[in-house]
């Protein structure tokens, strides 16, 4: 989606100098939210916060929808990063606690897998889910 997200700036006026701004707001985000979501998984459930992930990556979409300057840009790139934190370590988190409860035994092929269908499931569900 990065690559897109800066067309998109660029078609909107944004110079490329500050695209590369804005697009620091995502790593930026991505920080942010790595902490509080591995603690909000544990406290209130791993879908929970899988929901709030998507929530949270919606309303990014819906900023970049109503508001058409760098301000807005950033804060939504901000909410992306957020939200893919919030994804990504929770699903993995979740996927591991499904072979816990099912008594898999992880092996190298397994995990193989695992990462697979995280990359996956972020992808698509990402994507068509926004």
């Amino acid at each position: 989606m990065s690559g897109i997200f800066s067309l998109f700036y660029a078609k909107n006026g944004i110079p490329n100098a500050n695209i590369s701004s804005i697009k620091s707001f995502q790593n930026i985000g991505i920080m942010f939210g790595l902490l509080p979501a591995g603690y909000l998984a544990d406290k209130v459930g791993r879908l929970k916060v899988l929901a709030l992930s998507s929530l949270v990556i919606a309303t990014s979409f819906f900023i970049l929808i109503l508001f058409r300057n760098f301000f807005f840009f950033s804060m939504a790139e901000l909410l992306y990063g957020i939200g893919l934190a919030f994804n990504s370590g929770t699903l993995l988190a979740y996927v591991t606690d499904l072979q816990e409860q099912n008594e898999i035994a992880p092996s190298s092929k397994l995990m193989g897998m695992q990462v697979i269908v995280l990359n996956l499931t972020t992808l698509i569900g990402g994507n068509i889910g926004t």
